[in-house]
């Protein structure tokens, strides 16, 4: 299925699979961005970060999350966005029991956010095949490089 802008829109399962290909995104909490190192571990996001404010902001607030791909080749890639609640894990058994990723800063990151994933979608975008029907008309070309994109 595709959106009004000529963007396919992607089930519950192909996003999961799309974000366990990347290591980094982008959480905002508390009017903050930060770019993180994250993992996939069932309906949860993993993350590992410092105290501070972005910390506090998604342990009290709802938790925006975003990742994403660009491919080689024009008009190529896809983007996720998760929203949900995060708690710290503290207890060194539920630590063990995650598959927490390396920290991608050379700065040590010594605290462990599980963040439900609640609520997830995704986008994907690349050049339509010719003659291909099932796409928004303004995605039907002969040729990409003809195509109205964005």
């Amino acid at each position: 299925m595709y959106d009004a802008a000529g963007m396919e829109m992607l089930d519950r399962a192909e996003c999961l699979r799309l974000l366990s290909t990347v290591k980094v995104g982008r959480v905002v909490a508390g009017g903050r961005i930060r770019p993180v190192n994250f993992a996939v571990h069932g309906d949860f996001l993993l993350i590992r970060t410092v105290s501070g404010p972005t910390l506090a902001a998604m342990l009290r607030s709802a938790v925006e999350f975003e990742a994403d791909q660009l491919l080689d080749g024009p008009h190529r890639g896809w983007s996720v966005i998760v929203s949900g609640r995060a708690e710290e894990i503290t207890d060194p058994r539920a630590l063990a029991a995650y598959p927490w990723t390396e920290p991608w800063t050379p700065n040590p990151r010594d605290r462990y956010v599980r963040v439900s994933i609640d609520d997830i979608s995704g986008r994907r975008i690349r050049p339509p095949a010719t003659g291909d029907v099932s796409r928004p008309a303004h995605w039907r070309r002969q040729s990409v490089f003809d195509a109205d994109f964005f």
